[in-house]
């Protein structure tokens, strides 16, 4: 028990000493079940799910694309597929996913203490798994799969070999993901809360700091726009890497950017244990705090409320905001009074400190000063972009033009700004390209856009129609659509070009890997790639020898792949594999192969 647990006891033994023995001891036991509840996650119930030494190369809450990452990364060892993976803890199986992106192939293990513990990135699961699973793919003839089995049929027993280490899904390498859920809420917690014995003795560092006038309320060296600061590193702590101090005035926040490695031996990858806390202070107050240890998929987009995204989209930087904005809904930070802001108007110098921390409690820190600069308030703010409207959280925006419609609902956007838009001819697409809000700007939730074609689409055309959005990068992706009176309407969630394309082109499928006529490089499979750059796959199915056969797809990859060590004999085989994109378009490769 801690100590206040303790001295809880204490004071109810001697209220309760003439009390009877039994009754006295009755209350002991409760207060020791309370104590027990002190200590808020079990340490080492669940034991490591890999035989090996635990590196991490990848950490809980590490920031990705439009998520942050809600487990840990365990590396198999030399990229390798293929090695045991293990259940944690005493369980069952409460459900087999199989997907062609997000964890791949994954298992969920339900444990009797109330946490659910999941395996992504499968290779392939124990042969009693993989049995049951190929009856269910049989008999839907479907590749991807989510199923809840019966709470009997799958026990598990700490240790067991459950699967083996792969790269299946989304994942970028070999390795195991892991995640520790809470069972009744199903938010994931962060692994190394639970006392695995991950080793680190280096501390985090900084890569740079970054200073930001709150728009239409600071100025930041002569300016009212962010600006990035270099680092040096002295005696223990980091500082600016400037000759003089930055001069600010009004409101102004602050953010930086950090990298945590863990110590490994050598030819074991690169370890990442990452960012678990963060600290800022102002004249030795502090101010704004953060800690990764527990997240919710309803709000895990928000890290883009967390992060600099004007950084991320235009300079490919990662910056971590050290200040709130409105909408962000994450429940990672401290006091919620706490904004992060300050207001720097008295014409002093001001000593700022950030403290970050890795899980083991190594640290940096990076001190510095800005200085208050009372002529700076006599500086024009940026003005507000012509034909811009006021967008906010509390209303949204609806707003009308011939050509085109924008529907932004109440609290879509993380903070209140501006919206603009243009209108921009363009002979490739079915309507005129619209650029709708500013790219710079994330979305929490969809906004509707609906957009007229610019000539007359009969009935077959428009079946084939969506609404294609281009984002900062020129890349394109489909927002799909239907049709709603004379415009195409799509549920978009974020801003960029828009505009009205139609899909007729069906996908591409080309052979990859055949053994009877290349190296033995891939043994005894057929792979095929296969793409759609509009649409993207929507089902797929194969036959072999006129009979369905089970083909894996590897969405990342554009790969399909199936296993015919099966078939025995040397001798021909026909191979038929139909693929149809979001927009009908089907495409049916027949051909054959020996084995």
């Amino acid at each position: 028990m801690n100590q206040e647990v303790s001295m809880h006891v204490s004071v109810f033994l001697t209220f309760f000493a003439n009390m009877k023995k039994e009754i006295a001891i009755y209350i002991f036991f409760i207060l020791q079940a309370i104590g027990g509840m002190a200590q808020k996650y079990p340490q080492k119930f669940f034991s490591p799910p890999v035989d090996l030494p635990l590196v991490v190369t990848g950490t809980f809450g590490e920031i990705r694309e439009n998520h942050f990452h809600t487990g840990i990364d365990f590396s198999t060892g030399n990229e390798e597929e293929g090695i045991p993976i293990m259940a944690a803890a005493d369980g069952y199986i409460s459900r087999i996913k199989i997907a062609p992106d997000g964890y791949g192939k994954a298992l969920y293990i339900t444990h009797p203490n109330g946490y659910v513990t999941v395996y992504g990135h499968l290779q392939k699961f124990n042969s009693a798994l993989n049995e049951y699973t190929y009856t269910i793919q049989k008999r839907t003839q479907q590749y991807e799969m989510d199923v809840i089995p019966d709470v009997s049929a799958f026990p598990v027993k700490r240790g067991e070999v459950i699967a083996y280490s792969g790269t299946t899904g989304s994942s970028t390498g070999v390795h195991l993901h892991f995640e520790i859920r809470d069972a009744l809420t199903e938010e994931p917690i962060n692994p190394l809360l639970f006392g695995f014995d991950v080793r680190d003795s280096v501390p985090p560092f900084f890569e740079s700091i970054r200073i930001y006038p709150v728009r239409a309320n600071g100025i930041l060296e002569e300016a009212d726009s962010a600006r990035n600061y270099e680092v040096t590193y002295s005696r223990g702590k980091y500082s600016l890497n400037t000759e003089t101090v930055p001069i600010v005035y009004g409101t102004i926040a602050f953010g930086f950017s950090a990298q945590d490695y863990q110590e490994i031996e050598e030819d074991s990858g690169q370890a990442n244990l990452g960012i678990y806390s963060a600290e800022l202070f102002v004249d030795g107050h502090s101010i704004y705090s953060w800690k990764m240890d527990r997240l919710n998929f309803e709000t895990n987009r928000d890290v883009n409320a967390h992060i600099d995204f004007l950084s991320k989209i235009r300079d490919a930087n990662r910056y971590e905001q050290l200040f709130f904005k409105p909408g962000n809904r994450l429940k990672i930070y401290g006091n919620p009074d706490q904004t992060g802001y300050s207001i720097f108007s008295d014409g002093a110098t001001h000593a700022i400190k950030i403290v970050i921390k890795d899980f083991s409690g190594n640290k940096a820190e990076a001190a510095f000063t800005v200085r208050t600069d009372l002529t700076l308030r006599e500086l024009a703010y940026l003005p507000k972009p012509d034909y811009a409207l006021d967008l906010t959280r509390a209303k949204g925006l609806v707003f009308r033009r011939p050509k085109f419609e924008v529907f932004i609902p109440e609290g879509a956007v993380y903070s209140d700004g501006f919206f603009t838009y243009n209108e921009v001819s363009n002979s490739d697409y079915a309507s005129d390209m619209m650029q709708i809000g500013d790219v710079y700007e994330p979305i929490q939730s969809s906004i509707t856009v609906n957009i007229k074609p610019n000539r007359n689409l009969s009935d077959s055309v428009k079946a084939k129609a969506i609404i294609q959005l281009t984002n900062y990068y020129g890349e394109t992706s489909s927002c799909g659509g239907e049709w709603n009176g004379e415009f195409l309407s799509a549920q978009c969630r974020s801003f960029g070009n828009f505009a009205i394309a139609i899909d007729t082109i069906p996908p591409v499928l080309e052979k990859y890997y055949i053994p009877s006529d290349m190296e033995n490089l891939y043994g005894g499979s057929i792979k095929y790639v296969v793409k759609d750059n509009m649409t993207g796959i929507k089902s797929y199915s194969g036959k072999i020898d006129g009979v369905w056969y089970l083909f894996d797809y590897d969405k990342k990859n554009d790969m399909l792949t199936a296993n015919v060590d099966p078939f025995m004999g040397n001798s021909d085989h026909s191979v038929e594999i139909t693929v149809t994109d979001g927009k009908g378009n089907t495409t049916v490769w027949k051909s054959t192969f020996y084995y």
